[in-house]
């Protein structure tokens, strides 16, 4: 069932031969007059998919589709598809930051304010993964991606699981001792892990239908790598011998590799929607600025016409 999975949703990403290579001229479709500038040399037109070999318009229609969602939308929606974006890129940096620091922290000094402050970021951290991950999930990504529909709806139910997970991840050790509550708190931050490899899953998608081949290829990685180390720091005791401290330390590096990834790709999205945004002001203010030309044109050619007299430049015949 896993494989089955992984290969469906997840399967490895072998970037194209020719990715490098990219038309330097202007050069347009056949079928529709698209301007392939840009584009690899010999590639369907993303317009019309003119220069398609037989068989693969099919595979694309299970697995791929002509249009960029990453591009689709309102200026307002774009922008909050990006907003959200950057907030998970930040979080998942910030978090892969401060969670070795207090560890570091802990283990080299008895002062609980470590322990304290991290769990304390950790429930903000939630929060504003619980907003980001409802921002990139817009209910308008069904109707370019139907397929996917309940893949985002479980992004967007298993992440409001990490809010109860951090609170009682702060709660616990200061007010309460309860071992339901210790289990129910592993159990949310369990869903709320689970609910992350989804988002990633969904985001995999979406910058490999972009072509964001580098993109694409973090977060691939950082799906495959982050649940074991994950998993493995989420079982640590609070006390531990010294020589234990080196193969976490191990752990550790892999973890905050794999994090930085997850955070790099999901920034490079949000870089590209930030383009196609730009790329939008910038031909709506083109299109604007070439009325305004034109009609300024036409107003200096009617004032220079004057009307000529009867007679007037008649050239006399011998």
């Amino acid at each position: 069932m896993a494989g089955y999975y992984a290969r469906r949703l997840m399967h490895p990403y072998v970037p194209r031969p020719d990715a490098e290579a990219v038309n330097e001229d202007d050069v347009y479709c056949e079928s529709c007059g698209y301007n392939l500038r840009g584009l690899a040399p010999g590639r369907a037109c993303p317009e019309c998919g003119h220069g398609e070999k037989p068989g693969k318009a099919a595979k694309r229609g299970k697995r791929r589709s002509l249009v960029d969602p990453l591009l689709a939308g309102d200026d307002q929606t774009r922008h909050r598809f990006r907003s959200g974006l950057c907030a998970i890129a930040v979080l998942f940096a910030l978090v892969a930051v401060a969670r070795p620091i207090a560890f570091g922290g802990i283990v080299l000094t008895p002062d609980p304010i470590w322990s304290i402050g991290y769990r304390w970021l950790f429930l903000f951290a939630a929060l504003g993964w619980v907003i980001a991950v409802w921002m990139v999930t817009p209910v308008s990504l069904d109707a370019l991606l139907p397929k996917w529909r309940r893949v985002r709806q479980s992004a967007r139910l298993l992440a409001l699981a990490w809010l109860p997970g951090a609170a009682i991840f702060l709660a616990v050790p200061v007010f309460l001792q309860d071992d339901l509550l210790l289990i129910a708190g592993r159990i949310g931050r369990a869903a709320g892990g689970i609910g992350v490899l989804v988002l990633g899953t969904l985001l995999y998608r979406l910058a490999e239908d972009a072509e964001l081949e580098q993109d694409t290829s973090r977060i691939n990685l950082a799906i495959w790598m982050l649940p074991l180390p994950t998993l493995l720091l989420s079982v640590v005791p609070g006390t531990m011998a010294w020589f234990a401290v080196i193969p976490l330390v191990l752990v550790y590096v892999v973890w905050v590799w794999a994090m930085l990834l997850f955070a790099a790709g999901t920034f490079g999205i949000s870089q590209h929607v930030r383009w196609a945004m730009r790329h939008g002001l910038e031909r709506m203010g083109r299109d604007e600025r070439i009325r305004a030309r034109k009609q300024k044109l036409e107003e200096e050619a009617a004032s220079q016409v004057r009307e000529t007299r009867k007679g007037e430049g008649d050239i006399p015949l011998a």
